[in-house]
């Protein structure tokens, strides 16, 4: 009789138990154990859209995921580290991702506090040369966008303040300087469009003067 008796508890308990614990928060969940709430979130503690685990087996002793890594959601990628998903910068195997407030991960441009950067196609930060548009655009070693004056290799380039690399004739606080083609700096005798001009070590215009014994004019090209 007793053996019976403890069995009708058990099974009591299971029915009680059961369906509250399967149908307190219902929706579908995903291979790592979580989802993505989409109904009375607020409820249940979260936010709408925001992921959580229900996998006890992906949860550490103090109630937040161990399972950290990328998650795909609406066709947005996230990051989840220790039950939440990032909503900045985030360094992953050495590369930095930028997410927004919502925890989604960014490509192309993005500002951050009035610095401009550029996410690849992966959302990885790029640094160096950059083409898009038309138009070269040099990313700095932290990722930041260049603008003004920049050496890279010994050359210097020049970029306006959208960041894009200049050449031409260049105006820089009345100085007037020349960007070849590829954007580098010249220096010495030039040959441009039918005149002779010579620009210092510094790249500056040389003009009213004589420079190895020739004579330049008010816009610095040679007088014959």
């Amino acid at each position: 009789m007793g053996k019976y008796f403890k069995c009708f508890i058990f099974v009591s308990c299971f029915i009680l138990f059961f369906p509250l614990t399967s149908f307190a928060h219902p929706g579908r969940t995903d291979s790592n154990g979580g989802h993505t709430c989409r109904t009375n979130c607020p409820s249940w503690g979260y936010n709408y859209g925001e992921y959580h685990f229900h996998n006890n087996s992906n949860r550490s002793s103090n109630g937040y995921t161990s399972t950290n890594g990328w998650v795909k959601s609406n066709d947005n990628w996230y990051y989840y580290r220790y039950g939440s998903y990032s909503t900045y910068w985030e360094n992953i195997n050495s590369k930095w991702y930028y997410f927004d407030y919502d925890g989604v991960m960014r490509t192309g441009w993005v500002q951050d506090y009035g610095t401009w950067y550029y996410l690849d196609s992966i959302g990885a930060m790029k640094t160096g040369w950059l083409k898009q548009g038309g138009n070269w655009y040099y990313l700095l070693s932290n990722g930041a966008m260049a603008t003004g004056w920049v050496k890279d290799q010994s050359i210097w380039y020049s970029f306006d303040v959208n960041g894009a690399m200049r050449t031409s004739w260049f105006n820089d606080f009345g100085d007037w300087y020349f960007l070849d083609l590829s954007g580098a700096l010249i220096t010495g005798w030039q040959l441009i469009r039918g005149n002779w001009y010579y620009f210092y070590p510094n790249g500056e215009l040389a003009y009213n003067t004589f420079i190895d014994g020739y004579l330049l004019n008010e816009n610095g090209a040679l007088i014959n």
